[in-house]
């Protein structure tokens, strides 16, 4: 198994949460676009008979430091009360800081205390933005159109993964995330 990592960089706000599922469907649509339906057919059933490939959900990067979803450890209430409140508000971790989870470093949620850690990776920021439906027959605001506001969802930096358990369609797969970046993903 072959693993790349994918660094992106987004310029506007997207309607969704970009999980792994929506990164798919992403790249299934430019897939389509590339190589027409019934590429995208087949592609789909060969996939669903034996994967050719797996990704991740889009995670935080700042810089060169990568984060990783916090894991779930179990909960050892000695520490202090701000110390607890603390750590509930982490989501993400430095990757190595993830590697002393799995070296066995930590082994404990309140561990996380003792390494520093700040809950200002805030990955994606979450802002209601105001909207103006407009109605379709008059092309105007009058009528059935009026301020609305919708959740949306700002990225910065972030990465993804993409393991490759046969590279037969690696060059397929990359060239359709590469068009992902035009035509975009999530939404807005």
């Amino acid at each position: 198994m072959k693993v790349y990592r994918v660094d992106i960089n987004f310029l506007s706000s997207t309607r969704d949460v970009l999980l792994s599922y929506t990164l798919f469907g992403g790249i299934a649509w430019a897939y389509r676009l590339l190589y027409g339906e019934s590429e995208l057919l087949k592609f789909i059933k060969d996939y669903s008979k034996n994967p050719s490939f797996l990704i991740t959900s889009i995670f935080p990067k700042d810089g060169e430091n990568l984060y990783l979803p916090k894991p779930y450890l179990k909960s050892d209430r000695t520490k202090t009360l701000s110390d607890y409140k603390k750590i509930k508000k982490i989501s993400f971790i430095p990757i190595n800081t993830f590697i002393k989870v799995l070296e066995g470093q930590i082994k404990v949620e309140q561990d996380f205390a003792n390494e520093n850690l700040e809950s200002s990776v805030s990955f994606p920021k979450k802002t209601l933005e105001p909207k103006t439906k407009i109605d379709r027959i008059t092309s105007s605001t009058e009528g059935d159109g009026e301020l609305f506001f919708q959740e949306s969802f700002y990225y910065s930096e972030g990465y993804f993964y993409v393991a490759f358990f046969n590279e037969d369609q690696k060059d397929k797969i990359f060239s359709s995330i590469k068009l992902l970046q035009d035509i975009g993903l999530g939404g807005d």
